[in-house]
């Protein structure tokens, strides 16, 4: 009985998983939650790098809405800007620029945290969205794996301090 239960809500998830999925061509909004099952890097300590393993932590991901960005971006409130003519497609595959806000999960989003993100489609289906801001990396699916990484590289070895290179790893899900 106990199986069949479990067997339930996992075909529920699946399900729920399948509905929340971005439909190719919508300008609508979504969201999904990715919890980070491992981060490791290094710590600037003593003008070394040092190997360190961090808290994990999860971040909230969703696809403004291209209205509610284009009206903020007319008020400057907004670090995207409208890049629709600037989309590709090639063979099988779309690349569509899209605004996004990555934030840790408990924090209030604000229009700080928005950024361009490249959305990449084969065959209409969404297989991944690729994140940049001045600090990191963050590519996702949006029910899937995503992979959060550091994107400054400062070689200088007489800093006193130095910010860490966090990389950590993670499962996504749609969330509604």
């Amino acid at each position: 009985m106990r199986n069949k239960v479990y067997l339930l809500i996992l075909l529920g998830s699946i399900n729920l998983a399948v509905i929340a999925q971005p439909v190719f061509g919508s300008k609508a909004g979504y969201s999904a939650i990715c919890i980070e099952e491992q981060a490791t890097g290094f710590n600037w300590d003593n003008k070394r790098w040092v190997k360190s393993n961090f808290k994990t932590e999860t971040h909230i991901v969703s696809r403004i809405a291209i209205e509610k960005y284009k009206e903020a971006a007319d008020n400057n409130f907004l670090m995207c800007s409208d890049k629709s003519g600037q989309n590709k497609s090639f063979s099988n595959y779309d690349y569509v620029y899209e605004c996004y806000s990555v934030v840790k999960s408990g924090a209030k989003p604000t229009m700080l945290d928005a950024r361009m993100c490249t959305e990449v489609w084969e065959n209409k289906k969404l297989l991944y969205v690729g994140c940049s801001d001045h600090s990191s990396k963050f590519n996702f699916q949006p029910a899937g794996n995503f992979i959060k990484q550091p994107w400054h590289a400062d070689l200088r070895s007489d800093e006193q301090y130095k910010d860490s290179l966090t990389l950590s790893v993670g499962k996504c899900t749609p969330i509604q």
